[in-house]
């Protein structure tokens, strides 16, 4: 999932420069700790990516992990579910 959302990131700016390994312990918590599925955490990637304001917000996955209530309200009326990927 890390990967996922560096490369949705990557996607809208070529030149972003980020680690995604050090957002695996962010990751890691919201699976392990929150007990998020991960179909549902990739959705909410996905969404905070194609949406406009959402794109320029979530730039890690610290940054996705504290705004993840939102996102997921919004997310979960979009129409991005079928473009996620199989984890």
């Amino acid at each position: 999932l890390s990967d996922f959302l560096f490369a949705c990131i990557q996607k809208n700016n070529p030149n972003f420069k980020g680690e995604p390994r050090n957002w695996d312990d962010q990751i890691d918590k919201m699976i392990r700790i929150e007990k998020r599925p991960i179909e549902e955490i990739a959705q909410v990637i996905l969404f905070a990516q194609t949406d406009s304001f959402w794109q320029a917000n979530i730039l890690s996955g610290k940054k996705l992990r504290l705004q993840y209530d939102q996102l997921w309200i919004k997310a979960k009326g979009s129409a991005v579910k079928s473009q996620i990927p199989k984890f």
